[in-house]
């Protein structure tokens, strides 16, 4: 037991003075571990500008990736940087300084109602139906805005600067009648048609094409595909649609919506009816816009395109 005693006391003394010299060899990091996952990547010209451009409307801007930001379900990919700066550019000057021109809402009219982010997607995706190209995340904070499709944006070219300025004036208006409610019971008394999904297949190669305006949807009543979903979806879609395009080609709408489909018995009823909930629908918009918002529609459709065509000029001499 003796000799037993003594071998133990003996292994105790070698490890208490092997530790000090262990733990000698081993120094810590003085670099923490919890720090290099937090840290924030070095300030860009990019970001200077973004900050310089975008701080004065209290907006954040994402366009690191960051999946934590999307909603569950996403299928986006980054943004290419160079698109970037081209993107923000049409987005403030096409949406955010219209409503404060002083013939609009003035320049105090995004306090408290704008958006307090914007997130920038690199592709499409299609929505929910599989048929159309996702405007919006409608499972979002109305106040988030987020850009798609940014890696194919050409301010050069009418047609994307078209797709995704309806994109941004429809996430706009959505948070516009969150901010300033609209009658919605009075919306839906103006047609009984029920509102759902599109009787239309997955088409990939014209996932483009049904941005715009669609005579399908005319023949029903409505201005776009999108505005077949839900009556928010359309009230914002109304209200996108008539700040891009001119009283002409909103006047085709009325024209194709009472032209019957064809000779049939009812067909002529059917297109008596599209045309007045085109033109109920319209008129609902606009005393909504004179009357809850304090600007006239009309006017804001005349500066908006204004503001668009100045922009192609700017960009097309370039």
């Amino acid at each position: 037991m003796k000799s037993l005693y003594r071998l133990w006391s003996s292994s105790l003394v070698s490890l208490a003075i092997l530790l000090p010299c262990s733990c000698s060899r081993e120094k810590l990091s003085e670099e923490s571990v919890v720090e290099s996952y937090l840290r924030t990547p070095a300030q860009t010209e990019l970001d200077a500008w973004i900050t310089r451009e975008f701080s004065p409307y209290n907006l954040q801007v994402h366009y690191r990736w960051q999946k934590e930001n999307l909603p569950s379900g996403s299928i986006a990919i980054p943004p290419k940087t160079d698109r970037v700066q081209l993107v923000l550019e049409a987005v403030k000057q096409l949406c955010l300084e219209l409503y404060r021109l002083e013939r609009a809402g003035g320049k105090d009219f995004l306090l408290g109602k704008g958006i307090i982010r914007i997130t920038l997607l690199g592709g499409y995706e299609l929505d929910a139906t599989g048929v159309l190209m996702r405007l919006w995340y409608p499972q979002t904070a109305s106040n988030e805005l987020f850009i798609f499709d940014t890696n194919t944006f050409d301010p050069t070219d009418r047609k994307s600067v078209y797709r995704l300025m309806r994109s941004v004036h429809h996430q706009f208006a959505r948070r516009l009648i969150e901010h300033i409610p609209y009658d919605r019971d009075a919306f839906l008394a103006i047609g009984a048609k029920a509102y759902g999904s599109l009787a239309l297949p997955p088409s990939p190669r014209e996932v483009y094409r049904r941005v715009g305006m669609s005579e399908y949807a005319h023949r029903r009543g409505f201005y776009t595909l999108y505005s077949m979903a839900s009556p928010e979806d359309e009230f914002a879609e109304l209200i996108s649609v008539f700040l891009l395009h001119s009283a002409v080609e909103l006047k085709r709408v009325e024209e194709i919506a009472a032209r019957p489909i064809s000779d049939q018995p009812g067909a002529n009823e059917e297109a008596q009816e599209a045309l007045r909930l085109i033109k109920e629908k319209r008129a609902f918009v606009e005393r909504y816009f004179k009357q809850q918002v304090g600007i006239s529609l009309s006017r804001l459709q005349l500066l908006s395109l204004k503001q668009l065509n100045a922009y192609y000029t700017q960009h097309q001499s370039k």
